[in-house]
């Protein structure tokens, strides 16, 4: 038993309890640590929300400069590949441009080629009937092979 004193601060011999409370006060700076981040860097619930509708949405959605490098691989020859399927986009977009106009003019050629047709077409049996108009009304000519013996 230890005698009473009027000392506030006794003396303990004991090492072991100021290495328990080094250990107990890095735990708890620890676990508070960990904490703060993760409630500084996780989304908030309405953002997850939103992600989980249109996981793609927010990669998309931010304005990406030309000369983004985003990877760590950059180099001249991606740059390169990147311009050359820019450039054949854009080919490929005129070409198909080209296309739809041709099939346009293609068309209208049809359209007028039939109407030549019907308009040809009508005038042969225009013709045909005329010229058999004019048989009809002509009159029978005698045959000059054949004469009329009395």
């Amino acid at each position: 038993m230890n005698s009473p004193t009027l000392n506030p601060f006794p003396s303990h011999s004991g090492a072991g309890s100021p290495i328990g409370a080094l250990v107990i006060t890095a735990l708890v700076l620890g676990i508070a640590t960990a904490a703060g981040v993760l409630y500084l860097k996780w989304p908030k619930a309405a953002e997850e929300s939103h992600a989980s509708e249109n996981p793609l949405a927010g990669i998309f959605s931010e304005a990406r400069s030309d000369n983004s490098k985003d990877w760590d691989f950059y180099t001249a020859e991606i740059d390169n590949v990147i311009q050359e399927l820019r450039t054949a986009k854009e080919n490929y977009e005129n070409k198909s441009k080209d296309l739809v106009a041709t099939q346009l003019r293609l068309e209208a050629e049809k359209e007028d080629l039939a109407r030549l047709r019907r308009d040809i077409v009508s005038m042969q049996t225009q013709l045909t009937q005329e010229i058999r108009t004019m048989t009809s009304s002509r009159p029978p000519a005698s045959s000059p092979t054949n004469p009329k013996t009395p």
